[in-house]
């Protein structure tokens, strides 16, 4: 995740750390692009790209998505604020749903409004992973105890959008300065399912822009537990008839055990449930087959 100021004017900045990090995904804001100019002139070859550009001098969000990955742009989820949503899809895992969105003031309600008209429509319909990144100009949350800080602006939108992403069931991850020289996170990355996220890291990237880069390690693929070894009866091909005589001797001799009225006990019943125990599991591997299951994927 970046934030560029221009990032026509910083394609070396830029493409040296696409090189050194080497992301599969990419999200940016305040790309400044305009709609004259073309993402090859910006972006490797060997990334899909979904833009959405202010053409003006300022604003603009786009995604990249290295082409081995499937991706496909999702226009439905879009509102007229600044932000582009994508699908990431991969073989036997939930769709991975991916936005970029940019809120240019900390007072701006207007675009926050229809952030939440946008999540609305993704997160009451779909069963999926839900990656929502940008710079929400939120510099008054502290985001480890989730509380305002003193003389916070905008206060009542911050408590808004705080309220909103429990509402949805989204975690903020970011939890260190993404701003050059100021304790201020303003580049922040939500989610529907933190235990996707291994690591976060903010890296400073010279002459890219005020903001440093953030790199978000994850994996949305299947865990695949592989299954122990395990034995299993074949009770339809069991001796049950040599498996009741069995259990009848010991009955009587469990009978024989028992002591009349007034005799002492020399067989309490925890002595006599355990002996019952041993002889039933003894009964079981005897005249009940088993055979070892083969292990299998889950």
């Amino acid at each position: 995740m970046l934030t560029s100021r221009s990032i026509i004017n910083k394609i070396d900045q830029f493409r040296a750390m696409v090189d050194n990090v080497k992301p599969d995904i990419i999200v940016g804001t305040e790309s400044w692009l305009r709609s004259d100019i073309t993402n090859s002139e910006i972006f490797s070859s060997n990334y899909t790209f979904y833009r959405h550009d202010r053409d003006t001098s300022c604003g603009g969000v786009f995604i990249a998505v290295i082409d081995e990955i499937l991706s496909t742009r999702q226009q439905h989820l879009e509102t007229s604020c600044e932000m582009a949503w994508a699908k990431i899809s991969i073989v036997a895992c939930k769709d991975l749903y991916v936005c970029s969105y940019y809120r240019p003031n900390a007072d701006d309600k207007d675009s926050l409004d229809l952030l939440f008209s946008s999540l609305d429509r993704i997160c009451n319909s779909k069963n999926c992973h839900i990656w929502l990144a940008g710079d929400f100009n939120f510099p008054g949350i502290n985001w480890s105890s989730k509380t305002l800080k003193h003389n916070c602006p905008s206060s009542d939108l911050h408590e808004l959008f705080v309220e909103s992403l429990d509402d949805n069931g989204l975690t903020q991850m970011v939890d260190k300065p993404t701003r050059l020289s100021s304790t201020l996170v303003l580049f922040i990355h939500v989610t529907n399912n933190p235990t996707l996220i291994s690591e976060i890291k903010v890296i400073h990237v010279p002459g890219l822009a005020n903001h440093d880069a953030v790199t978000i390690e994850g994996d949305i693929s299947p865990i695949v537990n592989k299954q122990k070894p395990r034995k299993i009866r074949l009770y339809k091909k069991a001796d049950w008839d040599g498996f009741k005589e069995f259990m009848q001797g010991f009955s009587d001799e469990i009978y024989d055990r028992t002591p009349l009225s007034g005799e002492e006990n020399e067989n309490d019943a925890e002595s006599l449930w355990q002996a019952f125990k041993r002889q039933l599991h003894l009964g079981i591997n005897k005249f009940i087959p088993s055979k070892i299951a083969k292990r299998k994927n889950l």
